[in-house]
């Protein structure tokens, strides 16, 4: 018979899932956190600021935040583009943050309880063609593949590679140039019912 458990929401939407299909029970109290909320402050030294997020929906500021991105935010030397936005994405226990200001996408490690913790390595830098940094504003990450794409304010759409233990290495294929200016992302999986099944037939 398994032990009921007590354990906060987030823990249990970041256990792998050998550990969610044993046979642990996890049992929610009402003090226990819904989730976080993390936001990109796009500052001159930028960072990200992290909430925990109640049962009732309020929003307590969480302990050390905000955590340091380790780059540079606002427009940096990108006057082309002054609107430029920051974003955020989130695969599995890892956090990527653009940083604007110097075309870098910092890679945060998810705790248990919600903090961030800095990849070693990160921020990773993206730059365009020319080798100068690229104005990055969108993210979006592969619901089932390691793939992160991201979106720049010339138009470009990058592919990067996301490795176990989260680091982004850019895929050695060029950019996909898309019409206008892309800000934001999604990437949808294909589902078994959609896949193309090849039917034989018999005369």
């Amino acid at each position: 018979m398994s032990r009921p458990l007590r354990s906060a929401l987030p823990a249990l939407l970041l256990a792998p899932a050998w550990l969610l299909g044993s046979a642990l029970v996890v049992r929610l109290l009402p003090s226990d956190p819904a989730g976080w909320l993390y936001v990109n402050n796009n500052g001159a030294a930028n960072s990200v600021r992290a909430f925990t997020v109640g049962r009732d929906g309020s929003l307590t500021s969480m302990p050390g935040s905000p955590f340091a991105t380790l780059g540079a935010g606002g427009t940096g030397g990108f006057t082309t583009f002054p609107s430029a936005r920051p974003t955020l994405a989130r695969k599995d226990s890892f956090l990527f943050a653009t940083n604007i200001g110097d075309g870098s996408i910092s890679v945060f490690s998810i705790g248990l309880d919600g903090t961030l913790r800095p990849l070693t390595g990160s921020p990773i830098r993206v730059t365009e063609a020319q080798g100068t940094p690229a104005p990055l504003e969108g993210l979006a990450v592969s619901p089932r593949d390691p793939f992160l794409f991201a979106a720049s304010a010339t138009g470009k759409i990058r592919l990067l590679h996301i490795g176990a233990t989260g680091t982004l290495i850019q895929a050695a294929t060029p950019a996909t140039l898309v019409a206008g200016r892309p800000e934001d992302l999604a990437v949808s999986p294909m589902a078994a019912s959609w896949r193309w099944h090849p039917v034989c037939s018999r005369e």
